[in-house]
């Protein structure tokens, strides 16, 4: 008995004395929130970010493409610029020979570069036949 009278004196002095006194704490202060990302997206929402993402790859994608095509024809266009300064080329190289073709006949140039004394026989030889064709015209009339 004696044992649980001091376990009966315990529990009075407790429960005269009170609770146990509370340690202070300082309050907690504001603080503002940061802007961050929210840690959890609703699911509609990364939906639609999925979604703005593919759009930005397939822009991405058309924009390459478009400027491979470009520079395909830039290439193309340099080829056939080439090749037409190339066809210009030959066809004023085609004129000017055919220009010293018509302006100096090949027989004028044999003319221009024979001796005098050569020109002086086909001059007799000119005028004797011209004399023959005269005799015989005169003999046809």
């Amino acid at each position: 008995m004696f044992w649980s009278k001091k376990k009966d004196v315990q529990e009075m002095k407790d429960a005269v004395a009170g609770p146990a006194p509370i340690p202070y704490q300082q309050p907690e202060t504001y603080v503002a929130p940061t802007k961050m990302a929210p840690l959890f997206v609703k699911v509609d929402r990364y939906k639609e970010i999925l979604e703005t993402i593919a759009k930005i790859k397939g822009t991405l994608k058309n924009l390459d493409s478009v400027l491979k095509t470009r520079q395909s024809i830039d290439k193309l266009r340099e080829d056939a610029d080439s090749l037409l300064i190339r066809q210009l080329g030959v066809c004023a190289q085609c004129t000017h020979e055919l220009d010293d073709a018509f302006a100096k006949p090949a027989a004028l140039e044999q003319m221009v570069v024979a001796a005098p004394e050569a020109i002086e026989g086909d001059m007799q030889q000119i005028t004797t036949r011209l004399s023959q064709l005269s005799d015989q015209l005169q003999q046809i009339r």
